[in-house]
């Protein structure tokens, strides 16, 4: 076991680590005492440079990370493309040609489609646009004397 005497800490302080760095790095991390004093504490994470740019674009610092670490995007990109609001995610409903437009889904409204309804059929179930804007939505409803 590596203990740290008194002389270890003041070489710590004038290497600018404190008490409860050098206490943690060889008590709690197991770190070897002469790494634990010499290593420098890293102050500035890489997201410090890309602060300003996520304020300026409203991404919060959790989207970002997010968006590097699980979506695999370069901290650029993850930092410049603005965020989508709800309303834009949920008006997204792709087949294999693209988007639905505004004519398609308030045709469908008129056939007594619902959007979430429309947005299953085309997104979900695959249905051909046509299908999923003209099919009428058939309830299932129970007999009541079924046998």
């Amino acid at each position: 076991m590596n203990y740290v005497t008194e002389e270890d800490f003041q070489k710590a302080k004038a290497n600018g680590i404190d008490y409860m760095n050098v206490y943690n790095r060889v008590y709690n991390l197991g770190w070897e005492v002469d790494r634990a004093i010499t290593t420098p504490i890293k102050k500035e994470s890489f997201i410090a440079k890309y602060r300003p740019i996520l304020q300026q674009h409203g991404i919060s610092e959790a989207m970002f990370y997010s968006r590097i670490y699980q979506l695999g995007w370069d901290p650029e990109k993850a930092a410049t493309t603005p965020r989508r609001t709800m309303s834009e995610i949920s008006r997204k409903i792709w087949d294999n040609k693209g988007c639905l437009t505004e004519s398609q889904i308030k045709q469908a409204a008129e056939n007594g489609i619902k959007h979430s309804t429309l947005s299953s059929r085309v997104y979900r179930y695959k249905w051909p646009i046509e299908r999923a804007i003209t099919e009428p939505v058939h309830y299932n409803r129970r007999r009541k004397n079924a046998q």
